[in-house]
């Protein structure tokens, strides 16, 4: 008869999966939430720290998590399906990875421009992401355009303007590389983008329309689904051919989710 910590710290659970029906009024939970260690430029761990803030939000101050290794715990609507999950376990990996208090510094370095959180240092502008773009109003729809394959505009509500030679990557959980707002699944636009060559060393970019994703649209259907399936593809892996700062081959980031 084992804990939950110790089945966790055996490494027998990796996740934890919370199901039930958070359409009715009384129920609610959090996407998904994460403890995770601590670890320094390394990759070494930090004897004492724990980061319980690494999902989409914190624990609660009551929460009490005596386990050593990470902890993940996702909810699952069983009123919807897996494409709005896999969304829900993306939000997660845009903490873990994207947040400046990130616990993995290894992983921020690459995480923040392969889902283009630095649009701030890298070309100036005065928010890290697309995530300002509304979620409602008239604007929704039409927060960016694109002049050309290698140009975006952008009209916040709050912040306008023009990006020449742009790049988007590979996009995050809301925004495909070619997106005109939040979920923008159905983009008519075609850009350019670096992300089957992410940190190659040859810069080459390919053109991006939302027909890359299509085929998944009946594996994982809702929510943002289809792109997720794609996103996660394009995460660096086994053998990936992207290169860290040193010119050495890339870490595979899926282990640091169970760090």
């Amino acid at each position: 008869m084992l804990g939950l910590c110790e089945a966790i710290d055996q490494g027998l659970v990796q996740e934890i999966w919370v199901y039930g029906d958070a359409d009715v009024p009384d129920v609610s939970a959090a996407e998904i939430l994460e403890q995770k260690p601590v670890y320094d430029e390394n990759r070494q761990r930090v004897p004492g720290q724990m980061n319980r803030c690494a999902g989409n939000g914190c624990f609660d101050p009551e929460d009490v998590i005596p386990c050593t290794r990470t902890v993940r715990i996702a909810w699952f609507n069983n009123n919807r399906g897996p494409g709005c999950f896999l969304e829900s376990l993306s939000h997660g990996l845009e903490s873990a990875g994207g947040s400046p208090a990130s616990p993995i510094p290894y992983l921020h370095r690459y995480f923040v421009p392969f889902a283009s959180f630095d649009l701030d240092t890298r070309y100036g502008l005065p928010f890290r992401s697309w995530y300002v773009c509304p979620y409602t109003g008239p604007n929704k729809e039409n927060c960016l355009g694109y002049p050309s394959e290698t140009s975006v505009t952008y009209n916040t509500g709050v912040y306008s303007g023009t990006v020449p030679n742009y790049d988007p990557v590979c996009g995050n959980a809301h925004f495909p590389p070619n997106a005109r707002g939040q979920y923008g699944l159905a983009s008519p636009y075609t850009v350019r983008t670096s992300c089957g060559n992410y940190r190659d060393g040859t810069g080459q970019t390919i053109a991006f329309t939302s027909q890359e994703f299509a085929p998944y649209a009946t594996l994982a259907p809702d929510c943002a689904g289809p792109w997720q399936v794609w996103w996660y593809q394009n995460i660096p892996g086994l053998n990936n051919v992207s290169r860290d700062d040193a010119g050495n081959p890339m870490l595979s980031w899926w282990p640091f989710l169970f760090y």
